[in-house]
């Protein structure tokens, strides 16, 4: 069974680059997830393990609705009234534990879960397929909606893509290479490119995100 500990993590620079046989995306302000969907109910793992179910309602009854038996790598966020990320609200919201407060907070401030990868289907494993097939096999098996959300992203054009975002103040871009399998730990085939200028840099260094 696949767990947190079987993330793939991108490596990091400064440096944007433009290059073919390459995707780019944004990279979003939340929380690292691990979304398993099954006949005995559906889990949303941390990157650390840690179950974030019980916090999240919203997203869980979204995972329901999916089929059984998929795996997906994610970013869980909370949206703010700008449509930007607020980290501070979905930290605030997985340290709830009220179940009345839980309720309040997935209706004042729901949050969304952005997949960007599709690690097993139905008991089998992706993982060696290269990144535009598993890209794909998301599309075909999981349909997007409020609370759930595919990636964007655009091919080769890095640099475009990162001084776009780093104008509207956004943590930067990730980087992948379209023809990589999914492994476990830092992969150069994974780059983040971070906005030096960014206006929550100093809290996301202090993290270690």
């Amino acid at each position: 069974m696949l767990t947190s500990a079987d993330l793939c993590h991108p490596i990091l620079s400064h440096v944007p680059f433009t290059r073919d046989g390459w995707l780019f995306e944004l990279k979003h302000d939340g929380f690292r997830a691990l979304a398993r969907t099954g006949r005995s109910g559906v889990q949303l793992l941390s990157r650390s393990g840690r179950s974030m179910a019980e916090p999240f309602p919203e997203i869980v009854s979204a995972l329901e609705q999916l089929p059984d038996g998929l795996v997906l790598d994610s970013e869980l966020v909370v949206p703010a009234a700008d449509g930007r990320s607020d980290f501070e609200e979905v930290r605030r919201r997985n340290l709830i534990q009220r179940p009345r407060m839980i309720q309040e907070g997935a209706a004042k401030s729901p949050a969304v879960l952005i997949v960007f990868d599709l690690l097993e289907v139905g008991g089998n494993d992706l993982r060696a397929l290269p990144l535009l097939d598993r890209r794909r096999a998301l599309r075909e098996h999981v349909q997007p909606g409020p609370r759930l959300q595919l990636i964007e992203h655009v091919e080769t054009h890095g640099e475009a893509l990162f001084h776009a975002i780093a104008a509207q103040d956004f943590e930067g871009v990730v980087a992948k290479r379209v023809d990589a399998s999914y492994r476990a730990g830092r992969q150069p085939a994974w780059v983040k490119i971070k906005n030096r200028d960014y206006s929550r840099r100093a809290a996301v260094e202090w993290q270690g995100r």
